[in-house]
């Protein structure tokens, strides 16, 4: 894809990510998908296999990436 073979893309990509502000960001997204899944976890000890509350949470997580 062109997009990925641009070098000058790429060199923008690549000393952006190296700044500690890009970090923070990740980290913080990383942290709050983490808080998404640990609430929206059933608190139940014994997690049942019910079909409809995992893919509950398969589109809560994956889906609301997007």
């Amino acid at each position: 894809m062109y997009i990925f073979e641009n070098p000058v893309l790429q060199r923008e990509l690549l000393v952006n990510l190296r700044m500690k502000r890009s970090f923070a960001l990740l980290l913080v997204y990383q942290l709050v998908l983490a808080a998404l899944v640990f609430f929206a976890w059933p608190r139940d000890v014994h997690l049942q296999a019910n079909a409809a509350q995992a893919q509950q949470l398969v589109n809560l997580f994956f889906l609301g990436q997007y």
